[in-house]
């Protein structure tokens, strides 16, 4: 699927599968295209095997482009965990207050290109391949409750270009 402008938010993970994937769960075999989203105040399960409280990839290739990670909690503390021979991409992203931004373990990759941190507690975690590039530290500056940023941002003018096959995003 190709989703694009959508707000995901306090949503909680199921308790099955120790409650893994608090905003979006996706497993074997899918490649989703997530384009323009927020995933905020979403929370995976209480118990430190839970991850993903934003979100969970479960032996998946995943592709998410200007996407916001706001406020996702629980678990592990992870707000993306890919796991299960599954890898993400992500260009102009920001993570914003998370215990960890994201965890890849080992046999997982993360590609990150023009991300902004700010307020994580911890921002990379895990054994996994990871390739970060393009990244700035500092206050979003959201303009109201739609997670836009506003002026000011430490993103401004930060961003990268993202090509993806027949799909162009930029």
């Amino acid at each position: 699927p190709i989703l694009r402008a959508n707000v995901l938010q306090d949503n909680y993970a199921s308790t099955v599968a120790n409650g893994t994937g608090g905003g979006i769960f996706t497993g074997f075999g899918s490649d989703p295209y997530l384009i323009n989203t927020v995933l905020r105040g979403n929370t995976s399960g209480p118990n430190g095997t839970s991850r993903g409280a934003a979100l969970a990839i479960e032996g998946a290739a995943m592709r998410l482009a200007h996407t916001t990670f706001v406020n996702n909690i629980g678990g592990d503390g992870s707000g993306i965990y890919p796991y299960s021979g599954s890898s993400v991409v992500l260009p102009n992203t920001i993570l914003a207050p998370h215990t960890t931004a994201r965890t890849v373990p080992s046999g997982n990759s993360a590609s990150l290109a023009g991300v902004l941190w700010y307020n994580n507690t911890t921002n990379y975690g895990g054994a996994g391949a990871v390739a970060v590039t393009a990244t700035v530290t500092g206050d979003p500056r959201f303009a109201g409750t739609d997670y836009h940023i506003d002026l000011g941002s430490a993103a401004i003018d930060e961003g990268t270009y993202a090509l993806w096959g027949a799909l162009q995003l930029a």
